[in-house]
């Protein structure tokens, strides 16, 4: 499978989870406390979960590909307070300009496992994020176990743990680790049948997921808000930006 065909699965991907808005809203409330009011969004795909930052002050969207980032811009062409760029998180020209911005939170959801150099792209999204403080808030999919051909089909170079991300991101002096957990443990079964045993290479229709999302995820979502699970399919890591010391 050549870079074309990488994208097109990908941009597939993304498109069946138009219907998935009780999933996207599940992931957004685990993290809504931290959010502040200048946001920066590092891939924001076609606007799953950007829809629910547009009340932000200010909020920056990036999109490195090319159907997205249009897809992105006439969306919110109307939005005063909303920009989107066609920018990569890896360009350290728009990391120098993105400071200006003093974003006060920096989300990145399903984004670190496209990119192979992971650690550099966590370092320039925490030199996004304000010196006084702010939050960092990554989502991942979780356990290696679960990589199957349609990760690498959609260019995912890995999955995380607890573990693995601790380890990247204790890197660096300046992060204060809130919280690291796992979400979506039916989905944890359900992926590794269907992409582990059964070998399937492509999601789900928009439908098939829309049905889905629509019956069974407001249940399992609450489900899961009384019960620590120790696995899941999706991995969250908060960190929060430690104060710049002041000489006296």
């Amino acid at each position: 499978m050549d870079a074309l065909d990488d994208i097109a699965t990908c941009n597939k991907a993304i498109g069946s989870l138009r219907n998935a808005s009780n999933f996207a809203k599940w992931s957004v409330s685990l993290i809504d406390k931290y959010i502040g009011e200048r946001v920066l969004e590092v891939g924001g795909g076609i606007g799953t979960f950007t829809d629910f930052f547009v009340d932000k002050e200010i909020l920056l969207t990036t999109e490195i590909d090319d159907d997205c980032f249009m897809t992105l811009s006439s969306k919110y062409r109307n939005n005063n307070n909303v920009e989107v760029v066609n920018e990569n998180i890896l360009n350290d020209k728009f990391i120098e300009n993105a400071k200006e911005k003093y974003f006060d939170t920096v989300i990145c959801f399903n984004v670190l496992e496209h990119i192979d150099n992971d650690i550099e792209a966590i370092k320039n999204m925490k030199e996004c994020i304000k010196k006084d403080g702010g939050h960092l808030i990554i989502r991942v999919p979780a356990f290696n176990l679960l990589y199957s051909k349609l990760d690498k089909n959609v260019g995912h170079f890995r999955r995380y743990t607890k573990k693995s991300m601790l380890k990247k991101l204790s890197l660096f002096d300046d992060l204060e680790i809130i919280e690291l957990f796992y979400m979506d443990i039916v989905g944890f079964f359900a992926w590794f049948f269907l992409f582990k045993i059964i070998g399937k290479e492509s999601f789900a229709s928009e439908g098939q997921i829309g049905l889905y999302d629509k019956l069974f995820v407001p249940f399992f979502s609450k489900i899961e808000k009384m019960i620590n699970y120790p696995f899941g399919l999706t991995l969250f890591a908060i960190c929060r930006k430690k104060k710049e010391k002041r000489d006296d």
